[in-house]
């Protein structure tokens, strides 16, 4: 299953993802869906933006310090694998309020509905 998610082209596997979270969001409003480092890594120009703009509801900064992100590499060109915990926030917070978005500052999760 990895190898052939990986023997797709970049721009065919995003466009597979973000197909994916148009799907997830409305079936289930409660859920946690990410705007993963993966799309920014497979399109760097806007693709956590993108995951965003097609369903998913939170992104993830790292906070891994650098010199140990090299460790967790598991695919390749990750995107921002040599920012600080500090310029990923930042860069992050811009790209978000640059969508029309705004950032939480809560502790995160979802509220769960009382049926």
């Amino acid at each position: 299953m990895f190898a052939k998610c990986f023997s797709r082209s970049s721009a065919e596997y995003g466009k597979n993802d973000l197909q994916s979270y148009c799907s997830y969001a409305p079936g289930c409003p409660e859920a946690n869906i990410p705007s993963t480092t993966a799309l920014a890594s497979l399109n760097k120009a806007d693709g956590r933006e993108l995951g965003l703009m097609r369903g998913a509801n939170i992104v993830m900064p790292n906070l891994t310090p650098p010199q140990y992100r090299v460790m967790y590499e598991i695919y390749p060109n990750k995107a921002c694998i040599n920012e600080t915990s500090e310029a990923c926030a930042s860069c992050l917070s811009m790209r978000i309020i640059n969508i029309g978005r705004t950032v939480g500052s809560g502790q995160g999760g979802r509220l769960k509905r009382k049926i």
